[in-house]
């Protein structure tokens, strides 16, 4: 086989691949073209498993810990987690590493519930987000946004996000972009809460309800009026 043969069937099987699922297989082809062994680790002693086989594997093995994250013991969750072997899968070592930084801060994000501004519902909804997939994060990002289309809700947020800020920066910067989205929402917050007040809603942003001017009761009126007469009638007997 010529060298010109060979490199355009090694930029075939390469270019035929998706580098976000297929990153280790690109990295064996390439090490082979080049004639340089790559680096043996347990998983490459695996019987009958091409490399694949291994990543599936392996992602499904992320994946049931991240559905038992928050309820595993936290010595069993960073076990689980360090004996993956990810040496030729370089996205599966993101996603781990991301969630070995989210075990060191979970002390830390328990003891959120126990301040003034902490908001349950943003809470078990930004817990998930922290551990989930990248595409299932991306649509609880989704629900949260449409969640914060009142004020009243969006402020409350955003103290919880404050909040994460002060306590637990190095949580916060796992998901600063989304972090600083909410908070820099200030326009959209302003915008939205004077539409609120043109459709009739309290101008205070701690209360949902819509507000609604208190109305005179027609009945008061009419005894008014009713009392006036009277006292005309009496008025002209007395003159009489």
């Amino acid at each position: 086989m010529t060298p010109d043969t060979k490199r355009v069937r090694y930029l075939q099987k390469v270019l035929r691949l998706n580098p976000v699922v297929s990153a280790g297989e690109i990295i064996s082809l390439r090490g082979r073209f080049l004639g340089v062994k790559s680096p043996r680790n347990n998983q490459t002693a695996e019987p009958g498993l091409d490399l694949r086989e291994l990543r599936q594997k392996n992602a499904e093995r992320i994946e049931a810990v991240r559905q038992e994250f928050w309820s595993l013991k936290i010595d069993q969750l960073f076990m689980m987690l360090r004996s993956l072997e990810l040496n030729q899968f370089p996205e599966l070592q993101n996603a781990v590493s991301r969630l070995l930084d989210v075990a060191d801060s979970r002390p830390v994000i328990a003891e959120l519930a126990t301040h003034h501004h902490f908001d349950p519902n943003f809470f078990s909804t930004m817990k998930i987000i922290l551990v989930a997939s990248p595409r299932e994060a991306v649509e609880l990002k989704e629900t949260v946004k449409r969640d914060l289309l009142t004020p009243s809700r969006l402020n409350k947020v955003r103290k919880m996000v404050r909040l994460i800020s002060k306590e637990t920066p190095r949580l916060y910067l796992l998901e600063k972009a989304w972090f600083d989205e909410i908070l820099h929402k200030r326009e959209q917050f302003d915008s939205i809460l004077r539409l609120s007040m043109e459709k009739g809603i309290s101008p205070s942003s701690d209360i949902d309800e819509p507000y609604v001017p208190e109305k005179k009761n027609p009945v008061y009126g009419c005894l008014f009026w009713v009392a006036i007469v009277f006292g005309i009638i009496a008025l002209a007997g007395l003159t009489e």
